[in-house]
C-alpha cells in the first residue's frame, strides 16, 4: 500500500514537473515567431523573387504553420513577462500588454489572410500576391508591437 502511494505520488510529481518545464511562454512565442519568419521572410521570399525554385509543399507548409501556430501567440504574453528584457535583437513592446485586444485582433487577421491566400497560391505569381498579403499583416503588427534593441 505504501509502495503504491509512493509510486502514485512520484508519478504526479514527475507529471507536474514536466508541465512546468514545458511552460515557458517567452521561449514558445520566440519559437513560433521564428517558425513563421524563416519560411516567409527567407524561403518564400526567395521563391517569389525567383532566387529559389518554386515548391508547392514548402509554400503550403509555411501557410499551414501560420494557421496552426499564430493563434497561440496572444496567450504567450502573460503579464509576468511584460518587463522581462529580450535577449534577441527584437522584442515585444509594452504596447502588447497595454492593448491586448488589438494585438489579438491583428493575430486573428493574420490567420484569416493566410487562410484566404493559401488556396490561391499555386505558382510564383500567386505566391507574389499571397506573400505580399501575409507580409503586410505581419508588418502591421511588428510596426506597433515589436521593438528593436539598440
Amino acid at each position: 500500500m505504501i509502495l503504491r502511494a509512493t509510486l502514485i505520488l512520484a508519478g504526479l510529481t514527475l507529471g507536474a514537473g514536466a508541465v512546468i518545464a514545458q511552460s515557458d511562454p517567452m521561449k514558445d512565442r520566440k519559437d513560433i515567431m521564428k517558425g513563421m519568419g524563416m519560411p516567409f521572410y527567407v524561403t518564400l521570399n526567395r521563391m517569389q523573387r525567383g532566387q529559389a525554385p518554386y515548391d508547392q509543399a514548402t509554400v503550403d507548409q509555411a501557410f499551414a504553420y501560420i494557421a496552426a501556430n499564430a493563434p497561440k501567440l496572444p496567450t504567450l504574453y502573460p503579464d509576468s513577462s511584460k518587463n522581462v528584457p529580450s535577449t534577441d535583437d527584437f522584442g515585444p513592446s509594452s504596447k502588447v500588454w497595454d492593448n491586448k485586444a488589438d494585438f489579438a485582433a491583428r493575430i486573428d487577421k493574420l490567420v484569416k489572410v493566410a487562410a484566404e491566400n493559401q488556396p490561391k497560391v499555386k505558382d510564383v505569381e500567386g505566391l507574389k500576391v499571397g506573400f505580399a498579403n501575409v507580409r503586410r499583416e505581419c508588418d502591421s503588427c511588428h510596426e506597433v508591437y515589436r521593438v528593436e534593441k539598440k
